[in-house]
């Protein structure tokens, strides 16, 4: 998921069937996918906080089977929100990391491998903690 600047639409969702536009913001869908869940986008920042000690780019687990984690701060209008679950290998490719995905889409995303496997990292902490089932799946490196 990430932001898009072509009127009307503010968010482009990739899925496996290719990409979906929407007029909400990503902050707007997240906030709506939270709430369908049991809470807000905000207290479940503040859980994974509280059981983290995560400040910064918090990773976002908002089922068993979806948790997000933001390349940048969710506020900076650059950021993508990849799905752990999604994620089949990620590997270093020049300065930034390639993602491959279980459908053969890939990303290039322009931080560092180890930025983005340190992010990885947190949000399947953050899907632990919070008591989700874990992906049975780990990226190759």
């Amino acid at each position: 998921m990430r932001n898009h600047f072509r009127s009307p639409y503010r968010t482009e969702i990739v899925t496996t069937d290719g990409s979906i536009y929407a007029e909400e913001s990503m902050l707007e869908l997240l906030n709506q996918a939270c709430l369908q869940h049991g809470s807000n986008l905000r207290g479940r920042q503040e859980a994974v906080r509280h059981h983290t000690g995560y400040h910064k780019k918090i990773p976002l687990p908002i089922t068993d089977h979806v948790c997000l984690f933001p390349t940048k701060s969710l506020k900076n209008l650059k950021t993508i929100s990849i799905s752990v679950d999604r994620i089949q290998a990620m590997r270093p490719q020049g300065r930034g990391t390639l993602f491959t995905f279980h459908n053969g889409h890939e990303l290039y995303v322009d931080i560092g491998y180890d930025s983005m496997r340190l992010q990885y990292d947190r949000a399947i902490c953050a899907q632990a903690k919070l008591g989700y089932k874990l992906s049975k799946w780990r990226p190759r490196s």
